[in-house]
């Protein structure tokens, strides 16, 4: 079992990485918490309306860095998909009719933020070639 501080280190720096390699707008307020959990090693709550995510994660569960690494991340995933909550919460709400806004909002915010991770790890391979030049 890691210590405390050692977790926390660890998810700051997780969630740091992650976040700038999903490419989560800064409007994303992120808190870390460490906590027991039943049942989880980490838990994501999101509030996609206010952009506000604490992830908890339980030190007892992890027993080395790269478990803490890799349950940080999969919590950061759980805020990159964040906008589809809004969809269920309208379909929640209107009894399983949610606006078709609600769907293309979440759709086209997640898709955005998968299109920039392509471009980042493959980028366009083609040079430009300025005009007037043969």
């Amino acid at each position: 079992m890691l210590d405390a501080s050692a977790v926390r280190r660890v998810a700051e720096a997780c969630i740091a990485e992650a976040r700038d390699f999903w490419r989560i707008d800064q409007g994303w307020s992120i808190e870390l918490e460490l906590a027991t959990i039943e049942d989880a090693a980490g838990l994501c709550h999101k509030l996609p309306a206010y952009r506000r995510a604490t992830i908890t994660l339980d030190p007892a569960q992890h027993n080395s860095y790269a478990e803490v690494w890799a349950n940080t991340a999969h919590e950061v995933v759980h805020i990159v998909l964040a906008e589809f909550d809004l969809y269920k919460f309208a379909a929640e709400q209107t009894g399983g009719q949610a606006p078709p806004i609600a769907w293309e909002t979440a759709t086209e915010r997640t898709t955005t933020q998968l299109e920039a991770v392509f471009l980042r790890e493959r980028p366009c391979p083609f040079q430009e070639v300025e005009s007037g030049s043969t």
